[in-house]
């Protein structure tokens, strides 16, 4: 399993999950990324916000979602 992790935050979190998963079902292996530092400030939360706003969210997410959203 992939998890991204932006911060200790993250890390913390993805870290308990890894070992519950790994408990749970021995073949289950986590690997936990780290993020660009450019893009570690972007978050779901983040964006679904900025969308309920109306805001700009090119600057936030690939454009094939950007170009979903303005559709919507």
């Amino acid at each position: 399993m992939l998890r991204g992790i932006r911060n200790s935050k993250d890390y913390e979190e993805e870290a308990t999950l890894a070992d519950i998963n790994s408990k749970l079902n021995k073949d289950i292996e986590t690997v936990l990324l780290p993020t660009d530092p450019k893009t570690a400030s972007i978050s779901s939360t983040l964006v679904r916000k900025l969308i309920s706003l109306g805001a700009d969210i090119s600057s936030f997410v690939p454009e094939p979602i950007y170009n979903f959203f303005k559709k919507v």
